[in-house]
């Protein structure tokens, strides 16, 4: 079972993002991540052509 530990972080991180997500999913009033992405580039949070 070396790869539990691994397997165990990587589960947590998904959890952690998942949390974050629906947070920034809340505070944009949207229901899914495609829905937060339109909005941020429509309120000019995220810049499409940034790099």
């Amino acid at each position: 079972m070396p790869d539990q530990p691994r397997c165990w972080a990587i589960r947590s991180m998904e959890a952690t993002e998942s949390g974050y997500l629906e947070k920034t999913c809340a505070k944009l009033r949207v229901r899914t991540r495609i829905e937060a992405v339109a909005v941020a580039v429509r309120d000019g949070i995220i810049d499409p052509d940034a790099e």
